[in-house]
């Protein structure tokens, strides 16, 4: 993770793009050390479209050849992002490399290179791919392979990507279909030593070298946006389990499919099904009783119960299941209706 210590006190100095130079030493930092793959959680969207030529100086080169010689023993990941509000992708910095134009069979993509990149072996065009970066309609579900505009194949998730380059077993269980699942808490992820800064990295500290060896790394944002420790960090996203950054959601969704903690859906017909006998269950066990005091007592009891299940659910599987606040407006809109009568 690049903090704000790395980033505005260190060799970026807070620049917009983040600087490629310093994102090239990275790579070399961790291909050096022996890193079983390199993912890059980083948008790297052109500045300006129309005129390519802003974004292609000296310190994009060194990136993309730091790329191409580190994907010469073990496979890279770069992330793409799509364009607005629609299902196209945005044009990058990689495609006038002649990396990643277009998306191949099975998560693989089209490497051909170019005369901006003219040494890019056999090996590296086979383990350079790319995945889409997007948060899904909810947070629990693990993104899977989407078809977009302009792509005659679809085209895998990052995090399905970085899973497939390392299991693609695993990764065919979520190609094109819906799984959700839970979330690691920061505390567990910061104890097992999951999350490294970036200099630790760049410095060549060997307990961090020793982490990184023979295993998949993301490289990610962590800092704040407005300036040192200010204002709202970067990539951050809402979660079941609070707001994480992007990377760190990444390094989960990847984590899910390679432990097959993947679980699918209720369908919509079995989830009316239960709705229906919810609401003729207690409509019938509130009829039995008149005593209103009876009622009460049962209304609280259901919300205690639902609190207890909600807690029990967070605490063993990391998921958020609310039901209690429901509840507690629908008590307050029967309380009102049979005070006031009807609007």
């Amino acid at each position: 993770m690049i903090d704000d210590d790395d980033y505005w006190k260190g060799e970026p100095r807070g620049a917009v793009p983040l600087n490629r130079e310093y994102l090239a030493k990275l790579v070399h930092a961790l291909d050096d050390a022996n890193a079983a793959i390199i993912a890059l959680d980083v948008n790297e969207t052109l500045t300006d479209p129309d005129h390519p030529e802003f974004d292609l100086t000296k310190a994009t080169d060194r990136l993309m050849q730091e790329i191409a010689r580190a994907a010469e023993k073990r496979t890279i990941v770069l992330a793409k992002v799509f364009s607005g509000n629609s299902f196209a992708l945005a044009r990058d910095i990689f495609q006038p490399y002649g990396i990643c134009t277009h998306a191949s069979r099975a998560g693989q993509w089209e490497n051909p290179g170019s005369s901006k990149l003219p040494h890019l072996s056999m090996e590296a065009k086979r383990n350079i791919v790319c995945g889409f970066v997007a948060m899904p309609r909810r947070s629990e579900q693990v993104p899977p392979q989407i078809s977009v505009e302009g792509e005659h194949y679809p085209i895998d998730s990052f995090s399905l990507a970085i899973a497939r380059a390392w299991s693609p077993t695993d990764a065919e269980v979520l190609a094109q279909s819906e799984r959700y699942t839970d979330y690691i808490s920061m505390k567990t992820l910061n104890k097992d030593g999951v999350i490294l800064s970036a200099r630790q990295v760049l410095t060549g500290d060997p307990v961090s070298r020793h982490l990184v060896r023979f295993r998949p790394v993301i490289i990610g944002g962590n800092w704040h946006a407005d300036g040192y420790y200010m204002g709202r960090y970067v990539d951050t996203h809402d979660t079941p389990i609070g707001p994480m950054r992007g990377a760190i959601i990444n390094e989960n969704y990847t984590e899910a499919i390679l432990d097959g903690r993947l679980s699918t859906g209720l369908p919509s017909k079995v989830l009316y099904t239960l709705e229906v006998l919810a609401a003729v269950g207690a409509t019938l066990l509130f009829a039995k009783y008149a005593n209103i005091w009876a009622k009460v007592t049962l209304l609280m009891g259901a919300m205690i119960g639902l609190v207890l299940g909600q807690w029990l659910i967070f605490t063993l599987f990391g998921v958020y299941f609310e039901a209690f606040l429901p509840l507690v407006g629908l008590s307050i809109h029967s309380i009102f209706t049979r005070l006031i009568g009807e609007p």
